[in-house]
């Protein structure tokens, strides 16, 4: 089964090259490793981060082989308007951590607005 992640899907075969570098006594480990299940976070569990452990995780998120993934997947986002050419992932890779790190904000902001939202006792207004 793929995983998406930002809607970009890691497909199986992704992560059964991945599996090599996790070993475990059963397939089914290796593989929950290499996918990271065991790393993601529930809703109830993002909205209740305080903002210094919410910021740590973001961090974790922002590894350079994060920032490299994207660059390789969206290469055609990262051309130089004049020559047409692909930019070096170190002219662009800042902006695409600051991309990441919005991102990472906004979930958490809409994970803890639709966690208010269930909370909310709404009353139709006459």
């Amino acid at each position: 089964m793929p995983i998406f992640v930002n809607n970009v899907e890691i497909t199986d075969d992704q992560v059964h090259s991945e599996m090599q570098y996790h070993p475990s006594p059963t397939v089914e480990d290796a593989r929950k490793e290499a996918s990271m299940d065991d790393k993601l976070l529930t809703i109830d569990q993002l909205a209740a981060l305080d903002e210094e452990k919410e910021e740590l995780i973001i961090e974790a998120l922002l590894d350079d082989d994060i920032c490299q993934r994207y660059y390789d997947q969206n290469t055609d986002r990262f051309v130089d308007k004049k020559s047409g050419e692909a930019l070096p992932y170190k002219m662009v890779k800042g902006h695409i951590k600051n991309y990441i790190e919005d991102k990472g904000h906004m979930s958490v902001f809409n994970a803890y607005v639709d966690r208010l939202m269930d909370k909310a006792n709404i009353v139709e207004l006459v």
